[in-house]
């Protein structure tokens, strides 16, 4: 077994307060709570608008890192790039910005 990166991710509205997680464990299916994370965002054309950004451990969590921005204005579709040292490992995950998540946001609260 390899060490792995679970990424999480959502549906935001334009310019509305979004946050990535991404969950590390080591090879033998331990939390790394001490590994180094990096979030690159990427859109659909490659162009990264979120170059090496560290991503910071939930301290108590079991791995867990996040990484909180504000979603574009423009409605898109993102990657999230991330990947870890101590252990190395690496993950996706794709985030939509669509225009219908500022009216649904309404009736949700985080």
């Amino acid at each position: 077994m390899k060490a792995s990166i679970k990424v999480t991710g959502s549906i935001y509205g334009p310019n509305e307060p979004a946050v990535l997680y991404a969950q590390v464990l080591n090879a033998d299916g331990s939390p790394a709570n001490a590994a180094t994370v990096t979030l690159n965002l990427r859109k659909a054309d490659g162009t990264i608008i979120i170059a090496g950004t560290n991503m910071p451990h939930i301290a108590g969590s079991n791995g867990i890192y996040q990484y909180q921005f504000t979603a574009p204005a423009d409605i898109e579709r993102l990657i999230a790039d991330v990947s870890s040292v101590g252990p190395v490992a690496y993950g996706t995950e794709d985030i939509a910005i669509v225009e219908w998540a500022v009216a649904a946001g309404a009736h949700f609260e985080v």
